[in-house]
């Protein structure tokens, strides 16, 4: 694998993670309009986030934060960064 493969290999899991950053926020700003129509009686918006938090936004939060430690752990130990 030379450097042009790893830095395109690097590029698309980039991609990857930011497309699942996006994610997360729309999952933070619908929890938060689920809560304030909970509120108001309307329970079918956290109805849905409860249905979606364990197949979409779980796994979505894992693969974010072992992104982070592992790319801080590499960054750590790789003298070239």
């Amino acid at each position: 694998m030379n450097w042009t493969e790893k830095i395109e290999w690097k590029v698309q899991i980039d991609k990857f993670l930011i497309g699942n950053l996006f994610i997360i926020i729309f999952g933070f700003f619908f929890f938060i309009i689920s809560i304030i129509a909970d509120s108001l009686s309307y329970t079918r918006p956290l109805s849905l986030f409860q249905i979606l938090w364990k197949p979409l936004f779980l796994p979505c939060l894992s693969i974010f934060f072992t992104a982070v430690l592992v790319e801080s752990i590499i960054n750590k130990f790789n003298p070239e960064s």
